[in-house]
């Protein structure tokens, strides 16, 4: 998963009326901000997402004082597209996503924030492999369900955009390539997963242990069990499922041999 940032501008301006739903205005684009959640909202979205998201909190102000804020400061009631946000400075409230992987395939540009996201878009959309490199780019989403699609952005200066050409994944993909040699992986024969077993000895590991126990030690993090920790977890977990369909990894190359002990 990209690495990101959220954004603090001036368009984002705190309205005292607005405090009982938990919501701030975004002036640019006449919207509500939930800054926590790091999304936008419309009239039509803004009170239901305090009372679905944040009823511990929320505190129950009339639905006659939201329509009049809402009137009051000119919020809209549709999302604009994507199409539209492309290529404009960084919206204040969002996360401001700086390794956004661009789609190669000439006339696409499509943007993902995570690896597997545009293996899936490779397969379903153009029908061919995914390359193992992107270009890089600042890209935002105005949610993370029904407009969750991203649009490429300019960042604050206080933001930095890495070169690809310092990503430790092209690096290490590098020196993957320098030091491997490309080897068949379609084995048909299942001693090749039993000798998998036989190398890790893993079965041997686990015996005993209940499954449940060992489900658990799997489990990705709670979303605020530490800062961020889940997000790198299955940003890790992205670009390791990713580089296995790409890479000639010398671990299956030991099994890759008509000697199923070994």
């Amino acid at each position: 998963m990209s690495p990101s940032e959220i954004v603090f501008t001036p368009d984002v301006a705190s309205e005292p009326r607005l405090q009982p739903f938990l919501l701030q205005h975004q002036v640019r684009l006449r919207m509500l901000c939930c800054s926590a959640c790091r999304v936008l909202l419309t009239t039509r979205t803004g009170l239901v997402h305090a009372r679905s998201t944040h009823l511990e909190t929320y505190a129950k102000a009339s639905d006659e004082d939201y329509k009049t804020i809402c009137a009051d400061l000119m919020i809209r009631e549709d999302y604009p597209t994507a199409s539209e946000l492309d290529g404009g400075t960084a919206i204040g409230g969002l996360d401001v996503f700086t390794k956004a992987l661009v789609c190669g395939v000439e006339g696409c540009s499509k943007l993902f924030a995570s690896g597997g996201s545009m293996k899936n878009h490779y397969d379903t959309v153009h029908g061919i492999k995914a390359p193992t490199q992107y270009n890089i780019a600042a890209a935002q989403r105005l949610d993370k369900n029904h407009h969750k699609v991203f649009f490429r952005v300019i960042p604050p200066s206080d933001i930095a955009i890495p070169s690809l050409d310092n990503d430790w994944i092209t690096k290490l993909d590098s020196e993957i390539r320098d030091t491997m040699q490309e080897v068949n992986l379609e084995a048909i024969d299942p001693r090749y997963i039993n000798a998998l077993l036989k190398k890790t000895r893993w079965m041997e590991h686990v015996r005993g242990h209940e499954p449940a126990e060992l489900r658990s030690l799997v489990t990705l993090p709670a979303a605020d069990e530490i800062p961020m920790l889940r997000e790198v977890v299955m940003y890790i977990v992205d670009v390791a499922m990713n580089m296995t369909n790409h890479a000639q990894p010398t671990l299956l190359q030991l099994l890759n041999t008509k000697n199923p002990a070994e």
